[in-house]
């Protein structure tokens, strides 16, 4: 038994429109003739902050600070277990116990001095990378902390630095604030030196002109006084 084939539907040329906006034919555009959805586009009830939320504007976690008295306690238990090792040994050598305890003083002289050159002369370990640190959290802690600030050093960002202040607006409007009335007022007071400078230069100018006028009047009487002498002179002779 046969089924009639069902026409096939004609062909749209508004297929590629949507409200009137788009091509007319799908002739040369290479694409099926369908108006797809753009899944790359980011609604903006998505893309939209809501700074309202209690916790959009809470404070970043502060990183943990090392301890001192850990990593020195720390420090002083690696010295202390190879000292222990080394008075096994020597017990096993059959050593006598002055001998012993003459050794293990001397090696406990050597190896705080050495400790204490090495952490005056090496640089901090680098907490991502160095193995060692994985097991021992204040010591990851403090070669962290001495990163962040050489990079903080290298990229110029000052130490009262706030993680997530860049995202906070009213802040970055405030500071912007802040910086616009700063270079005004910087203007400013480079304007009243210059108007300074300039007033400098104008009494400098007419000072120089009054001692040149002044110059100038000296000069002529002068040159009457001599005129006078020259005269009375003359009338002296005939």
């Amino acid at each position: 038994r046969s089924f009639p084939v069902p026409p096939s539907p004609p062909l749209c040329h508004t297929a590629m429109s949507y409200n009137g906006i788009g091509l007319n034919t799908v002739r040369g555009s290479g694409t099926n003739g369908y108006v797809q959805k753009n899944l790359s586009h980011v609604p903006q009830r998505r893309s939209a902050r809501d700074d309202t939320r209690p916790w959009a504007k809470a404070a970043p976690l502060a990183p943990r600070e090392p301890s001192a008295e850990i990593i020195e306690h720390q420090r002083k238990r690696e010295v202390e277990v190879q000292l222990a090792e080394l008075r096994d040994s020597l017990e096993d050598a059959g050593v006598p116990d002055a001998e012993v305890e003459r050794r293990v003083g001397e090696k406990r002289v050597v190896l705080m001095k050495r400790l204490e050159e090495r952490d005056a002369s090496a640089r901090p370990a680098r907490a991502p990378k160095d193995l060692s640190l994985r097991d021992e959290t204040h010591k990851a802690a403090a070669a962290k902390q001495a990163e962040d600030v050489h990079m903080r050093a290298a990229l110029g960002i000052a130490a009262t630095h706030v993680v997530g202040a860049a995202f906070d607006r009213d802040l970055q409007e405030q500071k912007k604030r802040e910086r616009q009335e700063k270079r005004e007022a910087e203007a400013r007071v480079l304007a009243e030196k210059q108007r300074e400078a300039e007033r400098a230069v104008a009494r400098a100018a007419k000072e120089e002109e009054r001692r040149r006028r002044r110059e100038e009047k000296e000069a002529k009487r002068d040159e009457r006084r001599r005129r006078r002498e020259e005269r009375r002179r003359n009338r002296r002779r005939d």
